[in-house]
């Protein structure tokens, strides 16, 4: 599961990806990898497109785990663009403003551990840069760095993002096995554009045309673009080859 077809980008030149039909606005891609069949679910941004998307590729698809994958907010110091961070534990956030952060740590769901050893271990081969510990579902962008180490703090987590927790509630409640790995775009100490904030759930943000004007209309935002686009590209390189290794070792793991 990605939100954003800028996260599924590299998943799908980096395999055998095709097009398949899905019964609802979410769009649906299939790869065989070995003996395994894997479906990638571009959801679209927040809790109720992630969980229509997620409840339709449970009951369609009968996955036998689920994983989100996608950009986040870092939250703790010495973390780069294109770090991976390891969810063990999902924790919701009501209220989340860059104001008043409130995570709710007694709603959070446990990845599934059997996953999160699995991915670790990939992750011991491919040389990036990683860590694990807990990540914070938001229901709006989480921009301001005070904000975002503040939530750090207060919820002893090192990234915030904005659909992990609600796929993991619903493959919670059809005990099927979750996990979250989730690459650093924005570092604490980096602040997000006001405009991209503004942007994110703008449907008409995905189009090209209406980009390319808001950007001619707005030149002083090309600076921090070029930055932005910078750090968005790492962290879809490791997405990318942390994905497409952790389909050869689930492919292997299913073969034996």
């Amino acid at each position: 599961m990605v939100a954003l077809p800028e996260e599924a980008r590299g998943i799908l030149k980096a395999g055998y990806w095709s097009k398949a039909t899905s019964s609802g606005s979410h769009e649906i891609y299939e790869c065989r990898a070995g003996g395994c069949q894997a479906v990638l679910a571009v959801s679209g941004v927040g809790r109720v497109h992630v969980e229509a998307a997620t409840r339709a590729v449970l009951e369609e698809r009968h996955p036998s785990a689920v994983l989100s994958l996608g950009f986040a907010g870092g939250l703790v110091a010495d973390q780069r663009a294109g770090d991976l961070v390891v969810a063990r534990v999902l924790i919701p956030a009501g209220s989340v403003s860059n104001d008043d952060p409130k995570p709710r740590v007694s709603e959070a769901l446990h990845a599934d551990q059997t996953l999160v050893n699995k991915a670790l271990d990939v992750l011991a081969t491919l040389g990036l840069r990683y860590r694990t510990g807990d990540c914070v579902t938001a229901s709006q962008l989480v921009s301001r760095p005070e904000a975002k180490r503040r939530l750090g703090l207060d919820a002893d987590a090192l990234a915030v993002e904005m659909e992990s927790f609600w796929i993991a509630l619903a493959c919670h409640e059809r005990n099927v096995p979750f996990m979250a790995v989730r690459a650093v775009v924005d570092t604490a100490e980096r602040p997000l554009p006001d405009f991209i904030v503004d942007s994110v759930l703008d449907e008409r943000a995905g189009n090209r045309w209406w980009s390319a004007l808001s950007i001619m209309l707005h030149p002083h935002w090309i600076p921090s673009l070029i930055r932005l686009g910078g750090a968005a590209s790492k962290a879809r390189n490791s997405l990318s080859a942390f994905a497409s290794g952790f389909l050869r070792a689930w492919s292997k793991s299913v073969n034996q």
